[in-house]
């Protein structure tokens, strides 16, 4: 999301949130959620109709539409992290959006009452806060290893492996990352080895046009074919460059 603008939370959230965010009212009309593990809650600040969305971990680019006008306000979890705070299954809610009455007891109309974004944040940053200190860490912890795992090797990892530095079975680990991530954990490694590629060829510090057959040798792709087809697959399209 281009218009959004991204801020880190306050220290002892940030090992279970990537960022506290907002959006000014804009005239742009949609924008693209592009696959990266993470669960959004949304507080759609309208006049006329505020709300609360869920966004749940998806698995192909698409497009969604903004009220025009009407300022954002939300919270990106890690992935794997988001059970800690919501209520909803996490699977039930992969390549879907859900209308909540409210977020850790705060309402849509509580929030855009608040007013600054500063203080927006802090009533946020106590619920967060508050739902942590009741939440039960370990099986989180144990999905947050292999998360770890996963993106230390940009995605090249086989599930085998990588249960077992779990202590856990192939099929256990499976239904943990399910229940905690809304994916399994092949495919989740495959979204971030597409978001490791993504963001090489969108790295303003690169120079020049990279050879394709290079990156996808880089990133453990069988061949260029590879990449292309997994870029489709997650229906995005290769950046190009000047």
């Amino acid at each position: 999301m281009t218009i959004c603008v991204e801020h880190l939370p306050a220290r002892d959230l940030r090992p279970f949130l990537e960022c506290i965010w907002y959006s000014s009212p804009t005239d742009d009309v949609e924008f693209d959620i592009v696959p990266d593990g993470c669960v959004d809650a949304c507080f759609v600040l309208s006049e006329k109709r505020p709300r609360v969305l869920l966004f749940g971990t998806s698995t192909r680019t698409s497009s969604y539409e903004l009220e025009a006008g009407t300022p954002y306000f939300g919270v990106r979890f890690r992935p794997g992290r988001a059970s800690l705070f919501i209520r909803e299954s996490i699977a039930a809610l992969t390549d879907t959006q859900l209308a909540i009455d409210d977020f850790l007891g705060l309402s849509a109309e509580e929030v855009l009452e608040a007013g600054s974004f500063a203080a927006r944040r802090q009533r946020l940053e106590a619920a967060l806060l508050s739902a942590l200190s009741r939440a039960n860490l370990e099986p989180a912890n144990v999905v947050s290893h292999a998360i770890s795992k996963i993106n230390f090797s940009h995605g090249e990892i086989k599930v085998r492996d990588l249960a077992a530095t779990c202590n856990l079975s192939a099929r256990q680990l499976e239904r943990l990352f399910v229940k905690r991530v809304g994916l399994p954990p092949k495919l989740y490694a495959r979204i971030r080895r597409f978001r490791s590629v993504l963001n090489h060829l969108e790295d303003p510090a690169e120079q020049g046009q990279p050879k394709m057959a290079d990156v996808a040798a880089l990133y453990g792709y069988t061949d260029q074919s590879h990449l292309i087809r997994d870029f489709k697959n997650f229906a995005h399209e290769l950046p190009t460059q000047p």
